[in-house]
């Protein structure tokens, strides 16, 4: 008889001390998962890009535009930026190509586009692939457009490429990659037509008010990634 509680009681302290186990791998397994998703989340640079618009009356003809980017590196790894582009299109007056499909029922976007083919008063090219921005620090770029004085409304739109993201592949997807190329190649950091991976903002920025008067201000856009 005292065997067998003996027994009994060998096998409870056993089985609590299994289930002790099991209770410690699953805390120490789901502390390794969070940890092994934020130490990846760190491969991968967290930014701010303010871009802030402003103009000035040149002459009786001619109005400069001036684009300010401020980007600020609010990660924790060092950031080496691709290059990138800020581009101007005119919104006001609408462009007369636009005119009729605006003012009717058309739809003035483009199938299979997102948005009205606006008038593209210029595009000036960003190289920042032999700047580093470290954690903390700020970058600022600045850039200008000259237009005429009939412009009322344009749009800003700013793009800073990440080189980071472009690289950095899942493994899932390096080996995708590589099967559809049939070899063990290097993996190509370029992205497919029409995807751009980085920092992105933009603005409508009035030139001229509703009441004919030069606009006095600035207008400010921030985007962010993580």
């Amino acid at each position: 008889m005292m065997d067998f509680a003996s027994h009994k009681d060998t096998v409870s302290v056993v089985q609590g001390l299994v289930a002790i186990a099991q209770s410690a791998i699953t805390i120490v397994a789901l502390v390794a998962a969070l940890f092994w998703f934020w130490h990846r989340r760190q491969l991968f640079p967290r930014a701010n890009l303010t871009q802030v618009v402003t103009h000035r009356r040149l002459t009786d003809a001619k109005t400069l535009v001036h684009v300010s980017l401020l980007f600020k590196n609010d990660g924790l790894v060092l950031i080496r930026p691709a290059n990138g582009h800020v581009e101007m299109c005119q919104i006001v007056p609408v462009p007369e190509y636009l005119a009729d499909a605006i003012n009717g029922e058309k739809d003035p976007v483009p199938d299979g586009q997102l948005s009205v083919a606006w008038c593209h008063h210029g595009r000036r090219t960003l190289k920042l692939e032999d700047r580093e921005i470290e954690p903390g620090e700020a970058d600022e770029i600045h850039c200008e457009f000259v237009v005429g004085n009939e412009v009322r409304t344009v749009l800003i739109e700013s793009h800073i490429g990440n080189r980071n993201k472009r690289r950095w592949l899942p493994w899932w997807r390096r080996l995708l990659d590589r099967a559809r190329r049939s070899r063990w190649g290097k993996v190509a950091d370029k992205l497919p037509a029409g995807k751009s991976i980085g920092w992105n903002a933009s603005a409508f920025h009035d030139l001229i008010d509703p009441d004919g008067e030069e606009h006095v201000g600035s207008d400010t856009s921030v985007a962010s990634t993580a």
